[in-house]
């Protein structure tokens, strides 16, 4: 898919929560990029993309994709998960633990990056830095934590990871590899039960890295959306 910016309202477009299906998902949809947010849990070996249902409950949001809170839950463990988009080209990802329903070494958050109908995209991985880099199109996608993901692993597609820790639990070695069409990025809560990432899409590696810096530099997404009717009934407009 090719896409051509076309001004800065068509950029602040791009990231959002475009699918109704999976709401913790951010998608730059000209690029076809999407960036899930997913969990395992080992004492129920159960594996969640945190669709619709009781496990979710849909918090504040803005309209831009700007700011966006959802409470998650997932065989007893809670968590909070926010985006926020600093800058056009950015997001910000950061979840936090709120109640454990397992030994947080055996409850993995799982960052997944796909390049959805783009099978000949390659996801990079350079454990030194731990940079994750892919270039789509005239852009180049760069992907940062505060922490190096324990253990980062290769898939054809999201659902053969999930079938993957159905059948082999969460330290199944065999699919970890640094370079993938679909690589997971994974963590878990006793070594990181609050974590914060970066996405940037840019026009070349140097920018989209120093993009991903300055994210993770600035202040932590706010749990809340910022207040947009203010005077009298201030706040109704927001309430709606």
């Amino acid at each position: 898919m090719s896409f051509v910016y076309r001004g800065e309202a068509a950029a602040d477009r791009a990231w959002n929560t475009w699918d109704s299906v999976f709401p913790g998902d951010m998608i730059h949809l000209p690029l076809g990029l999407r960036v899930s947010f997913c969990a395992y849990a080992a004492s129920r070996n159960a594996f969640t993309r945190f669709p619709p249902g009781a496990g979710v409950r849909l918090g504040p949001r803005t309209l831009d994709g700007a700011c966006v809170r959802l409470d998650l839950s997932h065989a007893g463990t809670d968590l909070v998960m926010t985006w926020a988009k600093p800058e056009a080209d950015a997001i910000v990802g950061d979840w936090r633990a709120t109640q454990f329903g397992e030994w947080g070494l055996r409850f993995w958050p799982v960052v997944v990056l796909q390049a959805e109908g783009r099978g000949d995209v390659r996801w990079q991985h350079d454990e030194t830095t731990g940079l994750v880099t892919a270039r789509l199109d005239d852009r180049v996608v760069v992907v940062l934590g505060e922490r190096k993901p324990l253990l980062v692993t290769r898939h054809a597609s999201l659902d053969s990871l999930a079938a993957e820790y159905h059948d082999k639990g969460y330290f199944y070695l065999a699919s970890r590899d640094a370079e993938g069409p679909v690589i997971a990025l994974r963590y878990n809560l006793e070594e990181t039960p609050a974590h914060r990432f970066a996405v940037a899409a840019k026009a070349d590696a140097e920018a989209a890295q120093a993009a991903v810096e300055a994210a993770l530099a600035g202040a932590a997404p706010s749990d809340a959306a910022p207040a947009r009717h203010d005077g009298r009934g201030a706040g109704a407009l927001d309430a709606v």
